[in-house]
């Protein structure tokens, strides 16, 4: 099983101490080889760092530059090195530290050959060397690479296909949302209720202002749903058209009451009292609830609407019939 951790297969440190007459100098040099891994696949790499330390005191060490280690059935595909310099009680310790990525070459054991590192101690001393000993790797066989490694693109495709499917499933809750949710399409008595209310909100017109605009309205809702000529008829046109249509008695006579004061004011220049527009909002406003109940009743019922005003405002046929 893969370790993540690093395991210390041999560090081998030599540490010297010397004291030299007059001096006082003193001096220690480690250096340690630290691979990944004791077993390791034939298709996967392991991490060997090795590591070399050393304190003295007025700079009397000079350590040497280490070459990469010699490597058996091991190849090296990568290196990275890092120095630091750390302070200490009476001195320096300075850390260098080399990383090496080895890929294993054939099956069977690979080595790692001691790796050696030269230094020299002033003043006037010879050359000494520290170094690791040899060890050893066991390289296995291949293992399975994941299908991602097999197929590269295969990740690509299936996050692709599943942001799709979401999509869809988001977007076809959406639909059937906005279906059970959204009120059904604007008929003509709403919206002509909608924009009475309006013209009698809180910023409303002066009087004469809000009765114009509530009849023109009235004419057009007529035109639209009747047929009725209403923003040319004159208002005994309009009249008469409502009677032909079979509206009720009660709604001509309030309605041409309605007609008669608007056009009083439209042509005489005169001035609607609040009460003129407020009759007519309340007068246009029963006649459109009416006409919308029934409406609903009939899609209730499962009735068929026949063109023209019967009744109060429309006559109903089963169907089929």
């Amino acid at each position: 099983m893969k370790k993540i951790l690093f395991s210390t297969l041999f560090a081998a440190v030599l540490s010297i101490q010397a004291g030299y007459a007059g001096t006082g100098v003193q001096h220690e040099v480690r250096v340690s080889a630290v691979a990944s891994h004791t077993s390791i696949p034939r298709n996967r790499q392991i991490i060997l760092k090795v590591r070399i330390t050393w304190v003295n005191t007025r700079d009397t060490v000079s350590v040497a530059d280490v070459s990469d280690p010699l490597l058996t059935n091991f190849a090296i595909t990568g290196t990275a090195a890092a120095n630091r310099a750390e302070a200490v009680p009476g001195g320096t310790r300075q850390v260098r530290e080399t990383e090496y990525i080895l890929e294993p070459q054939g099956l069977g054991m690979g080595y790692i050959e001691p790796i050696s590192v030269a230094y020299t101690v002033s003043p006037g001393q010879d050359t000494v060397c520290v170094h690791t000993r040899r060890f050893g790797i066991s390289i296995t066989d291949a293992v399975a690479e994941p299908a991602g490694h097999a197929f590269p693109w295969m990740p690509v495709f299936a996050g692709i296909a599943a942001a799709a499917a979401a999509l869809l499933i988001v977007s076809r809750r959406t639909a059937r949302a906005k279906v059970s949710t959204e009120p059904d399409p604007c008929i003509p008595e709403e919206e002509a209720l909608a924009r009475a209310k309006k013209l009698m909100g809180p910023d409303r017109g002066n009087p004469t202002e809000t009765l114009t605009s509530l009849v023109r309205l009235f004419r057009t809702y007529l035109n639209q749903e009747f047929g009725i000529t209403a923003p040319e008829a004159t208002s005994p046109q309009l009249i008469s058209g409502l009677e032909q249509a079979g509206a009720e008695a009660s709604f001509i006579h309030q309605l041409s009451d309605v007609f008669s004061r608007a056009h009083t004011v439209a042509f005489s220049g005169g001035k609607a009292r609040p009460a003129d527009a407020d009759t007519a909002y309340s007068v246009m406003e029963a006649f459109l609830q009416k006409r919308l109940s029934e409406k609903r009743a009939a899609q209730t019922a499962g009735l068929k609407k026949v063109h023209g005003i019967g009744g109060l405002f429309t006559r109903f046929s089963r169907r089929g019939t």
